[in-house]
């Protein structure tokens, strides 16, 4: 084990290395101090945002979705958006990266100069086009 524990002196529970009184407790089964809503083998605490986060935490950046069990930036919709880690930002599924960014109104990814309801991100064309755009069918 090899890790140091201790009585906190102040508010006299079991500490650990990194002990914050009133806000971190120690974890037995691992073995460092943690903060609320700790989940075992998943979240650690963050000890510059003073709360416990996710594996590829970005302080002020993330924060952790208990419902998706990740790191998840501002403007998060479970099970639509996700964390893109070059953007820095929650995309959707078919986000290209410096290319498109989350409409949260169409629930989509849009491209630059989006407006909602009347346009939308051509993926064959790779930019925002009219609702009317189309593609020809090719010839049989």
């Amino acid at each position: 084990m090899g890790k140091s524990i201790n009585q906190c002196a102040t508010c006299n529970k079991e500490a650990g290395e990194g002990h914050v009184c009133g806000l971190t407790t120690y974890c037995q089964q691992c073995s460092e101090e943690v903060g609320p809503r700790h989940i075992c083998d998943l979240t650690f605490f963050c000890s510059d945002c003073k709360k416990e986060v996710g594996d590829g935490h970005i302080c002020n950046v993330t924060t952790f979705c208990t419902k998706c069990e990740e790191e998840v930036g501002s403007g998060h919709i479970c099970d639509i958006t996700y964390f893109c880690y070059d953007c820095e930002k929650e995309v959707g599924d078919e986000h290209i990266c410096g290319v498109t960014h989350f409409c949260a109104t169409c629930s989509k990814e849009a491209g630059e100069r989006h407006e909602c309801g009347k346009t939308y991100f051509c993926f064959n064309c790779e930019k925002e086009v009219p609702a009317e755009h189309q593609h020809e069918s090719l010839a049989k």
